[in-house]
């Protein structure tokens, strides 16, 4: 058996016990990262699970680029290399931030798995911005209102305009700047609620409230939340 699993937003007490037992039965722990000193979800695992440390570890980095080509033979490589520890009888737990079915680097992984009829199975972890907003003390959504998770890379004119609540992950500096630019306006009108979450979970966590009070140097991970009023 493969497993894709979800360890929450890097704060080792938001790891949940399905998560930690998985770990516990395993045999093998992958980690997308060039090692264990780089990888966020190990460290994690780490402090509450001390058993992850007599595991055999596995290191597969994912490159960072969105070449068809390079993404397609490196994930094909993966999954091969997956495919072959579970011939072998291992049970793997791959490990990955937040929630495994959520832009995660083990969909794609998984899917592939599949295909060649290995058996896999998702352990949902605490995603970013459901821990966001308990950390901002703002509830995502009410009654009928729409919930809308939006990536970096999306259109941002046109995923600014949906009605309800818009959560904007994985923003670069130019991609929030541009976003900033957008809500402002709309901030100013009363229209909506916007606040950011940067290192969520964690000791340096910050919660920022309002476009003006969230700095330019937003780092890569965090999340941005922007509510209709």
């Amino acid at each position: 058996m493969i497993y894709g699993v979800g360890v929450g937003v890097g704060a080792p007490e938001m790891i949940t016990l399905k998560a930690l037992r998985v770990i516990r039965e395993c045999d093998v722990i992958v980690l997308p990262a060039a090692d264990g000193k780089n990888s966020r979800a190990y460290e994690a695992v780490r402090q509450v699970c001390p058993e992850a440390e007599e595991k055999e570890l596995k290191f597969f980095e994912f490159p960072m680029t969105r070449d068809a080509d390079t993404l397609e033979e490196r994930r094909n490589r993966i999954a091969e290399e997956l495919g072959k520890l579970d011939s072998e009888g291992k049970k793997v737990a791959m490990l990955v931030i937040g929630d495994p079915n959520l832009y995660s680097t083990y969909s794609y992984i998984e899917m592939r798995l599949k295909r060649a009829g290995v058996d896999c199975e998702s352990i949902s972890g605490i995603n970013s911005f459901t821990a966001s907003a308990a950390a901002a003390g703002m509830p995502l959504v009410m009654d009928d209102e729409e919930l809308h998770v939006i990536p970096g890379s999306a259109e941002l004119e046109r995923a600014i305009k949906l009605k309800g609540t818009k959560v904007f992950m994985k923003l670069g500096r130019e991609k929030y700047k541009r976003l900033a630019c957008l809500i402002e306006p709309l901030e100013n009108r009363g229209l909506v609620e916007v606040c950011a979450v940067e290192k969520c979970g964690l000791p340096e966590e910050k919660v920022y409230r309002g476009i003006k009070q969230i700095p330019e140097e937003l780092a890569y991970l965090s999340t941005v939340i922007v509510k209709d009023k």
